[in-house]
């Protein structure tokens, strides 16, 4: 493999998601690599997505309260080469 991806996820999440790739032997990293693979062949997301109206309202409010985080303190790059120098130096 020759790059890195980091994903901000809740550790509820991340846990059961694990649970559910320990029980099917395959590891993180193997499943996402699957759903990127399963992206690139289809030319498409994989599964349904829901619209946001669908999904509770305290889900929607943490995932704004994210986003507004992300973009008041996350880390931003002018470019690609900036952000993987970053990556390399982490």
């Amino acid at each position: 493999m020759d790059t890195t991806i980091q994903i901000r996820t809740s550790n509820k999440l991340k846990l059961a998601a694990q649970k559910v790739f320990k029980k099917e032997g395959i590891s993180m990293s193997l499943a996402f690599n699957s759903f990127l693979e399963e992206v690139a062949h289809k030319k498409s997301f994989p599964v349904q997505v829901y619209p946001v109206e669908t999904l509770p309202a305290d889900r929607v409010r943490s995932w704004k309260e994210e986003m507004e985080w992300e973009l008041k303190y996350g880390k931003s790059y002018s470019s690609a080469e900036e952000m993987f120098a970053d990556i390399q130096n982490w």
